[in-house]
């Protein structure tokens, strides 16, 4: 009664064979443990598991189809029965252990070199006491075959003639054979792969009444199998594969494929479809580029690749030997910018269509010329005198063309194309010297290009009089030059001494000297302006002769004019109208007692000729002005002789007061008579 209670708990379940029909409730505690299938020529570990109780002693037996015992295992002892079926029986192993594992809740058993025979059934017993309880199963065995196929037909055409000359279609053909060898059990199906399709999607099948099948010694099987195919031109160049089918469930190792695969089949049939691959495309220049071109017909005598240039003639790329199984050009190259081109290929009469190749290169540097200097390089400095005509033309060559620009100083850019650009000015002047630099969209070096425009320093001088209102004169003399390049040295000058020194005022082009409350010279001032660089030197004048600023002085001694005509006035008065007023109030009135009246006696006018002889005969030199400006010389002055000696026929000397009489009225009618010539010289001079 306990033994049943125990039992009743026996609860483990595992995956495997069933009990075999109508014994499920005497062994459904008992289970098979191990693999579903083994391999032939392995080794087979298997056994069966039902729960244990500590409390109780179990044997255990194994028996093979139809109650044929095979092993005991007992406390005593455990053993194959001699009398097990002789081909299993020196494979069926025990290893000693079985009582420990037998008393832990498992029946182990092993089968060595695993054989076709031994995929039959098998009962495990689990005893304790008087009760027993088992298991049946079946052990699977299966056998991977070598696979193989054979070419039988690799090369016909699609029609045959025949002894009378009729044409008709070749019909079906047997083009490969598959041979599967040493598999067990029979295969569910065996195909034929179209170039290796690991999908099966495009595969042929043999129908497996179509099989020939024979049994080898060790059970297993070998089996070949044709493909039959009434080909058409799609089949031409198409291989096949052989794939068997195991019949268990072995995962991924339930499909076989053959290691190698058929020959291409090769169809006769014309070129009709002919086809040109440029890879990659388009591609940088010294890259390696590929050209392939396909043909369908067979045989091929001749495939070409050729280059088609712009004017009409072809180069050839590429060409195939005669009779081209593989109907297949590849012809690979460095790729030359001179490859830019169209390109073609031709088969047996039939062209493709054609490709463009575009091969990108790029000058690896820019390059810029003079257009007005017969296009002669520049170089990286320029200098020349304005105006200048300028036209630099910068370049660079290359496919894609590449933007050129030119950038001044301060990266505007001013010109640009492509493959090329102009800096262009058609009268250059100074303003337009600077760094200027030719740049590429490709990224190579930069060129820059210092332009130096030069000018020649002609200088132009000005000159300005001003007065405040406190009276104090202001000269400003003023030298301006071009922007010269280099820039001008400039040096003012003057040829007479100023009473102040100048102030001075430098700037790029100008030099300002200006005399504030400058006083007046008494001669003309001489300014000069000089100016240079490397270009050349000039120099230029100007006068000062304004009233403000120069006075011009008399002559004698150093006196003023304006001196000397009130010195002569002066005199005038006193020579002539002394004697005058003397003749007026010394003249004999009605009533004074004189004979002639208002008339001069006869000793009176005697003397009056005397003094008018007497002056005729005076000498003197005549007034001449100096119009040198250099005051530094002295002035000539004029004087009135002594009277020359006294010749016979001349009457002798009046006597003192009346030499002093005519000397007085001599000067004053000199210098009278002479006043008006001197007032003209001054006018002409100050003028």
């Amino acid at each position: 009664m306990n033994f049943f209670i125990v039992t009743a708990a026996l609860l483990l379940v595992v995956t495997g064979n069933t009990a075999a029909e109508g014994e499920e409730d005497s062994y459904n505690v008992v289970n098979y443990a191990g693999p579903k299938a083994f391999e032939i020529g392995t080794t087979a570990k298997f056994g069966c598991v039902f729960v244990e109780n500590t409390t109780m002693e179990y044997s255990g037996s194994w028996q093979m189809l139809n109650s044929q015992q095979l092993a005991k295992v007992s406390e005593r002892k455990s053993f194959v029965y001699t009398t097990a079926p002789g081909f299993i029986k020196d494979r069926f192993v025990l290893d000693g252990s079985e009582y420990e594992t037998l008393q832990a809740g498992k029946l182990a058993a092993t089968i060595n070199d695993v054989r076709v025979g031994d995929d039959t059934e098998f009962s495990c017993i689990i005893e304790a006491g008087e009760t027993s309880l088992g298991a049946k199963f079946s052990l699977d065995v299966y056998s991977k075959p070598e696979v193989y196929v054979y070419d039988q037909l690799t090369a016909f055409a699609l029609n045959k003639e025949d002894v009378n000359g009729t044409i008709t279609d070749i019909g079906e053909v047997t083009v490969a054979s598959c041979t599967a060898v040493g598999v067990y059990p029979k295969p569910t199906s065996i195909k034929f792969l179209v170039n290796g399709d690991k999908s099966g999607s495009r595969s042929v099948e043999v129908p497996s009444d179509e099989w020939e099948e024979t049994e080898l010694e060790d059970g297993t099987l070998e089996i070949s199998v044709d493909l039959n195919l009434s080909p058409t031109e799609k089949d031409h160049k198409r291989s096949y594969k052989c794939e068997v089918e195991m019949a268990l469930d072995l995962g991924d190792d339930k499909m076989v494929k053959s290691k190698n695969s058929t020959s291409p089949l090769l169809i006769t049939h014309p070129v009709e479809v002919v086809t040109l691959s440029i890879s990659p495309k388009p591609v940088d220049m010294n890259k390696m580029v590929t050209f392939t071109c396909r043909s369908d017909g067979y045989p091929i005598e001749n495939i070409r690749i050729i280059k088609r240039l712009s004017d009409g003639s072809t180069t050839l790329v590429g060409e195939t030997e005669t009779d081209n199984q593989a109907a297949k050009l590849i012809v690979t190259k460095k790729a030359l910018k001179d490859m830019s081109a169209t390109y073609t290929c031709l088969s047996d009469g039939q062209e493709s269509k054609t490709e463009k190749l575009k091969v990108n290169w790029h000058d690896s540097v820019i390059k810029v010329t003079d257009i007005n200097n017969d296009n002669k390089q520049v170089g990286s400095r320029v200098e020349f005198i304005e105006p200048r005509s300028i036209a630099y033309n910068c370049t660079q060559q290359g496919n894609p063309e590449p933007t050129i620009y030119w950038k001044d100083s301060k990266g505007k850019v001013i010109s640009s194309g492509p493959s090329s650009a102009v800096l262009k000015w058609k009268n250059a002047m100074q303003e337009k010297s600077g760094r200027y630099t030719c740049s590429s969209s490709t990224g190579v070096s930069e060129i820059p290009i210092d332009l130096q425009i030069d000018q020649f320093c002609k200088p132009k001088i000005e000159k300005a009089v001003s007065q405040l209102e406190d009276g104090t004169l202001t000269l400003t003399v003023q030298c301006t030059t071009p922007r010269g390049a280099p820039i001008c040295d400039i040096q003012l000058s003057t040829n007479v001494a100023i009473n102040i020194e100048p102030e001075e005022e430098n700037k790029n082009n100008v030099k300002i000297w200006s005399y504030k409350g400058i006083e007046p010279v008494g001669t003309e001032a001489t300014f000069s302006c000089y100016a240079a660089n490397r270009q050349g030197d000039y120099n230029v004048s100007i006068v000062v002769d304004d009233p403000e600023i120069v006075t011009f002085p008399l002559k004698s001694g150093g006196i003023s004019p304006g001196v000397v005509v009130i010195i002569i006035l002066l005199v005038t008065l006193v020579v002539i109208g002394i004697p005058y007023a003397y003749y007026r109030c010394c003249r004999k009135n009605d009533n004074s007692g004189h004979v002639k009246g208002n008339q001069l006696d006869s000793v009176e006018v005697e003397k009056l000729e005397a003094v008018e002889q007497e002056f005729e005969t005076l000498p003197y030199e005549e007034y001449q002005l100096d119009h040198r400006l250099n005051n530094a010389k002295p002035m000539r002055t004029f004087s009135i002789k002594s009277p020359r000696s006294r010749t016979p026929d001349q009457p002798p000397p009046s006597s003192p007061l009346q030499q002093q009489q005519v000397v007085l009225c001599m000067n004053a009618a000199v210098t009278a008579k002479h006043t008006a010539r001197r007032n003209t010289h001054i006018q002409f001079a100050a003028s």
